[in-house]
């Protein structure tokens, strides 16, 4: 299969043939990846990052001294259908549409097929497209984990807190936006340029451009807030 790859933090990405990626656990599951998304992470894991620590984590989890995590194949999330599956999985069967992300230690996703656990992996909505599928899983995970785990929120009472999010035209920012609407916010405000404030609009947050000299009055008087979701970039 053709797949992107690294040698090490110094050398450029190329295109490879590499072999088909084997299920090595029961609950492992070969996707055929159909679309893949560029998230911040996969630009600094090819530079190097957390390299350490995820390099001893790979080689506890392979019971292999030498394993190393180059080359590597970057890519932490996908959209495709499922190939194959490990004899221990339950809820995935071959040929099912699914979303996925990739733990940080396998191979990512690439590439024309990729492996992951059951657990990474979710049906793929059916309003959506792969490419559409594929830009969901981490921010929409990081975002649910941000105002659900952390700021107790809860979606399935309609929340009176009014939420504002700085940096609201990324990923998490946008996917949290949608997420705060769906479950009938009182009021989302979100930080974002001024190229991006239509955006913002359209998917239902009041935009405040954060270039502006009179952004700290406008966020006042839209506030106070009960819930702030700070993004910045990695």
């Amino acid at each position: 299969m053709r797949a992107w790859q690294v040698d090490s933090p110094t050398d450029p990405i190329r295109l490879r043939h590499i072999p088909l990626p084997q299920l090595s656990k029961p609950n492992h599951v070969l996707i055929k990846v159909e679309a893949a998304s560029v998230n911040p992470i996969d630009t600094l894991m090819v530079s190097g990052y957390g390299n350490e620590v995820l390099e001893k984590w790979k080689r506890v989890d392979a019971w292999d001294s030498t394993a190393s995590r180059f080359p590597l194949t970057p890519g932490r999330d996908c959209s495709g259908i499922v190939e194959m599956v490990g004899p221990g999985v339950r809820g995935i069967a071959p040929g099912d549409k699914v979303i996925a992300v990739i733990p940080a230690i396998l191979q990512g996703s690439h590439a024309e097929y990729v492996v992951t656990e059951e657990s990474c992996c979710s049906s793929m909505p059916t309003n959506l497209d792969f490419p559409q599928a594929a830009a969901m899983p981490y921010v929409a995970n990081t975002a649910w984990a941000a105002l659900v785990t952390v700021a107790r929120m809860n979606p399935r009472s309609k929340p009176t807190e009014r939420v504002l999010i700085h940096g609201g035209a990324g990923g998490v920012g946008t996917m949290a936006i949608q997420m705060l609407k769906a479950w009938g916010t009182d009021k989302v405000v979100a930080t974002c340029s001024e190229d991006s404030a239509e955006m913002v609009r359209r998917l239902g947050a009041i935009p405040v451009d954060y270039r502006s000299p009179k952004a700290r009055e406008q966020l006042i008087e839209e506030g106070p807030f009960e819930v702030i979701l700070r993004l910045r970039r990695l």
